[in-house]
């Protein structure tokens, strides 16, 4: 939000405060806009809206926060899924090939907490996927919290060796892996995975 936001903002956090009751001083309107401005008008309109009729009691700034962002559980559903994307991913595609990854919490993750693709992928066929699951989870969630992201893709055995050889050009295009590049899994071409 910009300051000139402010009028829409303070008529529509008035109307929640009317719906519950309540009635906030000139620095309480000011904490939840400073708490809030990081996202657009619409969209914080759009969190008071769902306010109305989803809670209870008046929220504070990090309940609609939560309500905007998806809060701690929706990080945990999301590192599920990616856990599980990255897996299929090891099994279908190994570390032969570049790939990247929709989301880039997952990239970083596996570049910086799991010392990148192809050590991600030795190390879950010497150890197995027995404890995968829970680090990958619980670091999903700290790289989340802490807004680390890798954009970009993570590099695969066939291009560290083509650029180490001065084969640039010949290195082929990274595996697009995640719910935009929805395909069936061809294992024999490896074009995609879900």
């Amino acid at each position: 939000m910009k300051s000139e936001d402010y009028k829409r903002f303070a008529n529509a956090l008035g109307v929640l405060c009317e719906i519950h009751g309540r009635e906030l001083s000139p620095i309480a309107v000011q904490v939840y806009f400073r708490a809030l401005e990081r996202f657009s008008i619409e969209v914080v309109e759009a969190v008071f809206t769902n306010a109305y009729v989803s809670c209870k009691w008046f929220p504070k700034p990090v309940e609609l926060i939560e309500l905007i962002t998806g809060g701690p559980e929706n990080v945990a559903d999301r590192a599920e899924i990616q856990a599980a994307e990255v897996l299929r991913a090891v099994r279908h595609i190994g570390f032969y090939q570049s790939v990247k990854f929709d989301d880039p919490i997952t990239n970083a993750v596996i570049q910086q907490g799991f010392g990148g693709w192809i050590q991600l992928c030795k190390d879950l066929h010497m150890d197995g996927e027995k404890w995968f699951f829970k680090d990958f989870n619980k670091s999903y969630a700290v790289y989340s919290r802490q807004k680390i992201k890798q954009n970009g893709h993570l590099a695969g055995q066939i291009e560290l060796e083509n650029s180490a050889r001065g084969f640039e050009d010949q290195v082929p295009a990274p595996v697009q892996i995640g719910i935009k590049h929805i395909k069936k899994i061809d294992t024999e071409s490896n074009e995609g995975i879900t």
